[in-house]
């Protein structure tokens, strides 16, 4: 069970990783980019946006 909690985890931080990509590569805008990959919150992407 353990295994699936951190394949999870891994799916997750890579489709955050390849959405704060795009945003940085103006190939989205923030909101945008929420809509295609699913996320709730804005302050989720800017985190990330603002952390690399």
């Amino acid at each position: 069970m353990e295994h699936l909690f951190f394949f999870r985890k891994q799916a997750h931080e890579l489709k955050i990783r390849q959405m704060v990509e795009e945003i940085n590569f103006s190939r989205h805008t923030i909101e945008s980019a929420m809509s295609k990959y699913q996320v709730l919150t804005r302050s989720t992407v800017t985190k990330r946006v603002f952390e690399i």
